[in-house]
């Protein structure tokens, strides 16, 4: 009966069985393959399939799938994968900052490969992003990631001594000297949130975003103190006055106490107690530990100690099992590098209980915890806190200018005008990142992008690869530049620092005039040229349609300028060639002409809040209209202006974005998308996405072009886009015009005819790295090849009449050949040992000698040889290639026959000239393009790249490009050549990996001898001038041994000087 069963009354509210039981209690339960995820409702456990996409356990909550972890492994930032919690010990000292693992049975310690350190002290790490944060003597606070692949300078303070950071908030907080600073981990909104005494140092800082509080520590002349505030430095209180000069300053999370080192005269003290400065106990005094700096983690205490430079640790509260885990920390991999070890901080720390207030907050600058569920929000010093919940940064909306000479802002509410950069003379546009408070604009004369920060700091952003800069825009979430190049008819786009930059695959296009961008849409908007058209497409330029096309009612030829209202949702340009104002709502198709102003070259358009505001560069006015009345212009400004902006925080709206974690998974670029996901990944130029459409990846096939002031590099795969990238070294200035690569060593070589010098560059794990290997005695280099067998580099010197040749570190350097007239381009024949070259004197000719200089003879000379700039090789036909630019020809010579044939004659201006395969590649001056055609059956070349001023020698990279001479069992001379896979001593012992420091530690490693063919394998080598090729030996009591190699017998080598050999 219903009142005897529960179950009948509506089935108990279970959604599929209700079970009666003897407590008179009813059960809901389930069908086969359902399971209850609460009390009542029994759903698909999705567990069953494929383990909910979970790496380890899957179990099923209320809110659906939650994945969990074993012990020692955590939870990635997928959600669904494990991984290792990998808890390490990063250590500063001097020139290097040392990791040591805590995970291990015994601790690891290996370097973080960080170039150029200069006397590290002060250490943090930002959990968040997984970036260490140090201080620099040279360039002040520095970001870098752990990989050491990304580094960033977050400010010049190189003064500060210490280093904490609120990993909850996104907080950096350092000392320098009686102050203490705070700023967001990447750097914006530096604020002061404490002075000390003027006497006074403040020598460590911690936080404890859990509690809400900040503690550090003070010493003066005589005596010193433990403080402790709220996170925003107000409210502080001395909590501990005994003290004479206290530092290293650490939080028990556990146990909820303050850990510090008092320096008491000869004595180091070891001081514990409450968060509120009671319960205050000695927990060792004594000489025997020289403590330097604290770290706590788990109930465990380490610390660095300046004696012997040792990392030591004790259990807590009582410091009991006291290790010294490492001693002779500082002797690294060249013996002693320094002579104590500083700062501790632990990586993938037990992240403690509680809660701190800014796990979700909507402040633009900084963000301080107040209590568990409140915040306060503050803006960097001088700027005060704006918006109805004082959540903003900075003042009223602004109406920036962008003036030929200079940037202007003018207060929209008070009118105020503010100057913010003068002295300046080819300004072209302006946008402005309201949250990071950066101004960016771009030059025209120059050709590049420039920003300017709230410390009035001015940096050069993107300073290649432009040929042609219009206008630029900021994508406020992403953190992204984007820019309208009319020289190459392209949009490019790179992050704000630069690092990766790279052109968008927009397509059809004849010629771009405008361009602009809303992130609230996830679109780029863009205008063609007469006919005329108005484009949408993703960020990241995918998903290219017509938006809008002119028709006899609406005429578009020349837009100048484009923007989206993102409040209405509103698409306005204005075209200078038609006179009129136009708008298209995004969700409509039916455009509609504002205003029509005869006689008038308008320059740029913005909106904001029901206003249009115009320049028109004619008359130098700027106009204001009112889009609700819709009546005349107001003229509010005279004056020539490019570009205009509204700067406001409602323009630019806290948007969430996959972007913004993790760069979306993103290795280089992560760009807003129209796609299902909201983003999508790019890759810097020349580069292309991998498997997993995040990772970028090198094209098996590459050509590398000499530009004047940069190296272009372009993918050669026909599946591959043809977007060139420019390798970033940065003494490529305005005279770079011969070229050659070492493809084996990843080395390029170019000369530059302004600094009469010749450079070598290379990249390996850090970046890329140049050097000058020749810079005396050299006039106009305008020829070069690379004899990659002999590792010997040639070049010619128009103005000296001669030939030299050097090793590829610049040393040996030698005259080959002298008197010559004019010799220009090079090949060398890595078979025969033979070298070519062509000369533009009064009888123009093609000349040949031996590798070594001997026997120069004339190989073709008549009225039809001109000015040959570019000349090549095709190794297995015999067959020599050259350009001549004052024929206009592409000449080849059968060195079988002595047969001149003619390739193609057109009207060109050709000056390098490379071969791969069955095809010839060339640069060409008058058409700014790099053509590409059949050598045997040459009929209309097609285009690799162009749009691209100064396109000078070239090279094709590849690794069949350069094949070696050198067997696998057998060695050359002394070996220094030799790459063979021989891993066997001439005792029978293994070689140990060159990458590797066990069971030897050693210096020959791919960073410190880059051309020696070091690496990840454990091969013979001879990176150092020995005898013979030789390998540290895995045997743990032999360090090293000659390899087990015998000598090839001689080829084509003759040894013609000391140091020379060809």
């Amino acid at each position: 009966q219903t009142g005897t069963n529960p179950c009948a009354h509506d089935n108990y509210s279970c959604s599929h069985l209700c079970l009666n039981t003897p407590s008179g209690t009813p059960v809901c339960a389930c069908k086969t393959h359902l399971q209850l995820i609460d009390d009542k409702t029994c759903a698909e456990d999705p567990c069953l399939t494929n383990n909910g996409n979970c790496s380890h356990t899957c179990t099923l909550s209320a809110t659906g799938v939650k994945c969990e972890c074993p012990e020692l492994y955590m939870l990635a930032d997928d959600g669904v994968t494990c991984k290792a919690s990998e808890k390490s010990l990063l250590i500063s000292s001097h020139s290097y900052i040392y990791r040591v693992t805590l995970d291990t049975p015994t601790p690891q310690v290996s370097y973080l490969n960080y170039n150029s350190i200069s006397y590290s002290l002060a250490l943090g790490y930002d959990a968040k992003n997984e970036r260490v944060i140090y201080r620099d003597a040279k360039a002040g606070i520095v970001s870098v990631s752990l990989d050491g692949q990304y580094v960033q300078q977050l400010n010049d303070d190189w003064e500060a001594f210490s280093i904490t950071i609120d990993n909850v908030a996104g907080n950096l907080y350092w000392v320098r000297r009686n102050l203490i600073k705070v700023s967001r981990v990447d750097g914006y909104h530096i604020k002061t949130i404490y002075t000390g005494p003027g006497d006074a140092t403040v020598t460590d800082i911690v936080v404890y975003p859990q509690r809400q509080f900040l503690f550090w520590t003070v010493k003066n002349e005589n005596s010193g103190f433990v403080a402790r505030g709220a996170l925003d430095g107000s409210q502080p209180r001395k909590i501990d006055e005994v003290p004479l000069k206290p530092t290293g300053i650490a939080i028990d999370h556990r146990e909820e106490r303050v850990y510090y080192v008092d320096l008491h005269n000869r004595d180091n003290i070891l001081i514990s107690m409450a968060l509120d400065g009671t319960d205050r106990r000695k927990i060792v005094q004594s000489t025997q530990y020289m403590f330097v700096d604290l770290a706590i983690d788990e109930g465990t205490l380490y610390w660095t100690q300046s004696h012997h430079d040792n990392l030591n640790s004790a259990k807590l509260p009582d410091f009991t099992d006291v290790k010294n885990m490492i001693s002779y920390l500082s002797k690294g991999r060249h013996g002693i590098i320094s002579t104590n070890v500083y700062d501790l901080v632990v990586v993938n720390a037990t992240v403690p209980a509680g809660t701190s207030g800014c796990e979700v907050h909507d402040c633009e600058g900084l963000c301080f915890g107040v209590t568990p569920e409140t915040y306060s929000c503050a803006c960097e010093d001088d700027v005060p806190v704006s918006g109805t919940n004082s959540s903003r940064c900075g003042k009223d909306a602004q109406l920036l200018r962008a003036k030929r000479t200079g940037l202007l802002a003018r207060d929209l509410i008070t009118g105020e005008e503010i100057v913010l950069k003068d002295d300046l003379s080819g300004v072209s546009s302006v946008a402005h990142h309201v949250r990071r408070n950066l101004t960016m604009w771009a030059d025209s004369m120059t050709d590049k992008i420039y920003s300017l920060d709230s410390a009035g700091i001015t940096r050069e952003v993107v300073g290649h690869g432009i040929v042609s800069l219009k206008s630029i825009e900021i994508d406020h979430v992403t953190d992204k530049v984007y820019w309208l190049d009319t020289g190459t008819n392209s949009i490019g786009v790179s992050d704000l620092e630069g690092r990766y930059q790279t052109l968008l695959p927009l397509h059809n296009v004849t010629v771009i005039t405008a361009f602009t961008i809303s992130t609230k849409h996830n679109s780029l908007y863009f205008s063609e040229g007469a006919p005329g058209a108005i484009y949408r497409a993703g960020m990241n330029g995918a998903g290219q349609e017509v938006l809008l096309k002119s028709s006899e009612n609406l005429t578009i030829s020349k837009i100048q300028s484009l923007v989206v209202d993102p409040h209405t949702s509103t698409l306005y340009w204005a075209d200078s060639s038609s006179d009129h104002i136009g708008s298209l709502q995004l969700n409509s198709t039916t455009p509609v002409k504002l205003q029509t102003v005869a006689s008038t070259h308008f320059s740029a358009i913005t909106a904001y809040q029901g206003q249009l505001y115009i320049a028109e560069r004619l008359h130098q006015k700027v106009y204001k209209y009112d889009l609700r009345s819709q009546e005349t212009f107001e003229l509010i400004q005279r004056e020539d202006v490019a570009d205009l902006k509204v700067s406001h925080v409602s323009l630019q709206g806290v948007q969430s974005s996959t972007c913004t974690q993790n760069n979306g998974g993103c290795q280089h670029l992560c760009l807003l998308s129209s796609s299902t996901l909201g983003f999508a990944c790019a890759c810097a130029n020349g580069l292309v996405l991998g498997p997993d459409s995040k990772t970028c990846v090198e094209p098996d096939l590459s050509l590398v072009i000499a530009g004047r002031s940069k190296l272009l590099k372009v993918s050669l795969d026909s599946t591959l886009p043809t977007t060139p990238a420019i390798l970033p070294f940065s003494n490529v200035t305005s005279g770079a015009i011969a070229l050659a690569v070492d493809v084996l060593n990843g080395a390029y070589f170019w000369t530059d005819v302004s600094k009469d010098s010749i450079f070598r560059g290379w990249k390996n794990a850090t970046g890329f790295y140049q050097e000058a290997i020749i810079t005396t005695d050299v006039k106009t280099p305008d020829g070069m090849v690379y004899d990659w067998v002999s590792e010997i580099l040639y070049w010619t010197d128009t103005a000296m009449t001669h030939i030299q040749v050097c090793k590829s570190d610049g040393s040996s350097r030698k005259t080959l050949l002298s008197g010559l007239s004019k010799p220009r381009a090079m090949a060398v024949d890595y078979l025969t040992g033979h070298l070519y070259w062509s000369e533009w004197g009064s009888t123009p000719r093609i000349a040949r000698a031996h590798t070594d200089g001997h026997n120069n003879v004339t190989l073709y000379a008549g009225d039809d040889v001109g000015w040959p700039n570019g000349m090549t090789l095709h190794h297995e036909d015999r067959i020599l290639y050259w350009a001549d630019a004052k024929v206009d020809k592409l000449i080849s010579f059968d060195l079988k026959t002595n047969t001149r044939r003619e390739l193609v004659a057109r009207e060109m201006h050709p000056f390098g000239l490379a071969v791969w395969q069955e095809h010839l590649y060339w640069s060409d001056w008058q058409h700014q393009t790099v053509y590409r055609v059949d050598r045997r059956n040459p009929g209309l070349p097609t285009t690799v790249i162009s749009g691209w001023k100064d396109l000078m020698g070239i090279a094709v990279l590849h690794e069949q490009a350069q094949p070696t001479l050198i067997k696998t069992n057998c060695s050359y001379g002394n070996g220094a050549d030799y790459r063979g896979s021989t891993s066997i001593t001439i005792s029978g012992r293994q070689c140990q990996s060159w990458n590797s420091q066990i069971p030897h530690k050693h210096s020959r490693t791919e960073e410190n001898y880059p051309f020696a063919g070091l690496g990840a394998h454990n091969y013979c080598r001879n990176p150092d001038d020995e005898e013979f090729p030789w390998c540290y030996t895995d045997d743990p009591t032999v360090r090293w041994e000659y390899c087990s190699l015998k000598r090839c017998a001689k080829l084509r080598y003759e040894q013609i000087s000391e140091n020379l050999t060809f």
